[in-house]
Parts: C-alpha cells; sequence; structure tokens
C-alpha cells in the first residue's frame, strides 16, 4: 500500500485524536499526550478500530488513493444486513502526523465548515514527539 508520494511509509499503529472538528465545532481536542489517548485510531493493513480510551467504539476498513491529489481516503462500514456504507474522504499523511477530512461527498480542502457535513480529524502517532515550530520555539526562548 503507498501512503506518502509512492513510498511504501505505513501508517499502521495507534493514531491519538488531537482533534476532532464536525459542522464547525471542535468536539475533541487534546491538550496534552495521555496514555492511553483519550480518542484514537489503530490502523492496521485496511482495517481501523476507533477507540475512547480502551474501550472500541467502532470497526470498519478503509480504503485509499495516493494518486489523485487530494489524496483519497474512504471508511468502509459492512452493515449487519450485509449491504456496505462508504463515507468518501481525503488524507494527507506526513511522518508522524496524519489528517483524516471526511463527508457525505468528497471533500477537496481539510475543513470541517458549519455549512457543509464535513468532519476533520488531525492525528499523531501514538509516541511521536511533535517538534514545535520555528514562531513557538522562539516565543519560549523569549
Amino acid at each position: 500500500m503507498e501512503w506518502n508520494n509512492g513510498r511504501h511509509e505505513s501508517p499502521s499503529g495507534v493514531w491519538a485524536v488531537v482533534s476532532h472538528r464536525h459542522l464547525g465545532k471542535t468536539l475533541h481536542e487534546e491538550t496534552e499526550p495521555l496514555t492511553p489517548p483519550a480518542l484514537s485510531f489503530v490502523l492496521h493493513g485496511e482495517s481501523y478500530t476507533q477507540k475512547r480510551g480502551e474501550r472500541v467504539m467502532n470497526a470498519g476498513h478503509f480504503s485509499i488513493n495516493p494518486t489523485v491529489e487530494p489524496k483519497q481516503f474512504d471508511v468502509i462500514f459492512d452493515r449487519d444486513h450485509g449491504s456496505r456504507q462508504v463515507i468518501p474522504g481525503i488524507y494527507c499523511f506526513e511522518e508522524d502526523l496524519l489528517l483524516i477530512c471526511l463527508g457525505d461527498e468528497r471533500p477537496d480542502e481539510f475543513v470541517a465548515p458549519p455549512q457543509k457535513s464535513q468532519a476533520l480529524w488531525v492525528c499523531r502517532r501514538v509516541g511521536a514527539v511533535i517538534q514545535p515550530t520555528r514562531s513557538s520555539a522562539n516565543e519560549a526562548n523569549s
């Protein structure tokens, strides 16, 4: 599976949800890393599990298409009666940061405005240290 510019860097593992926005509202925001994360995704192959703490909230599959811009990420739920629900989305994967935006229709940018039924997740790989930006590092040294 190619995730990142044709390289086979794997997003498999545990991703803590740093921020979750839907319809213009913040539904979750991590102010400091928690163990286990308050809200997380576990990705393995083409399967995912969404957890709140240690409790599984839902599970399913996903498919990607990294050959288009923005890259496509679709969540697939198997229904009890044998049908499937596909939620179209987009993604951006950079080392220890994963952005996913899903909607009723495929989003074309990473936003969750009030007027559109779109959800935006910003995730960090559990155990990863996110480096401060140059401006925040300068402010800390002032």
